[in-house]
């Protein structure tokens, strides 16, 4: 479970670096904060949203969100180059809220996979949630400046590329976290002898 917080992490933390490249409003300041806007927003709208399922029963749709995730940065990488070419010409409180609705539902689903991660592993091993938050915090740092590292070296869009790459690995791994035959998804938690 912290392995694929981690790989979800750094699939996190390339997306927005590179959507910035990409998603180019023609001011660098107004361009980052629509992104960001966006991205949070829907990522928080995302983690509140996987809430709904009992922890039994979140690991398929933090699968799905992850899987998602690897899509829709794929899809954005084809559509945005032509949607922000064809756009130029459009005032540019139409081109940020284009932007927003592009991105928002991408955030929704880059916010679940993390949430749901923190509750599997609360029911499985709650001693290990301190863990998940310093990888958490680590893979932040690294994410962040491995992908402006790699992106000087392999260019923006191979950086989304492995971004996309690391949440279908995480998705993956999510799928790996389901019991064996006949075990529940997580552990069920002894009730009290009285």
């Amino acid at each position: 479970m912290v392995v694929e917080d981690a790989v979800t992490n750094e699939g996190y933390e390339t997306t927005p670096h590179m959507l910035l490249y990409h998603c180019n409003l023609g001011y660098p300041v107004l361009t980052l904060s629509v992104i960001l806007f966006s991205l949070l927003l829907g990522g928080g709208l995302g983690s509140r949203f996987s809430q709904r399922w009992p922890v039994e029963a979140v690991r398929r749709p933090a699968m799905i969100a992850a899987f998602g995730v690897a899509a829709g940065s794929l899809l954005l990488l084809v559509i945005l180059p032509a949607l922000v070419n064809g756009t130029l010409g459009w005032d540019i409180r139409l081109r940020c809220a284009l932007t927003m609705a592009c991105l928002a539902p991408l955030g929704f689903l880059m916010g679940m996979p993390f949430p749901s991660g923190l509750r599997i592993l609360g029911a499985r091993t709650p001693t290990l949630i301190p863990w998940m938050w310093g990888v958490n915090g680590l893979t932040s740092v690294i994410g962040s400046v491995g992908a402006m590292v790699l992106a000087k070296l392999a260019g923006f869009t191979n950086v989304l590329i492995v971004g996309a790459a690391l949440y279908a690995l995480a998705a993956v791994l999510v799928a790996g976290l389901g019991g064996t035959r006949g075990e529940p998804d997580v552990a069920t938690p002894a009730m009290p002898e009285e």
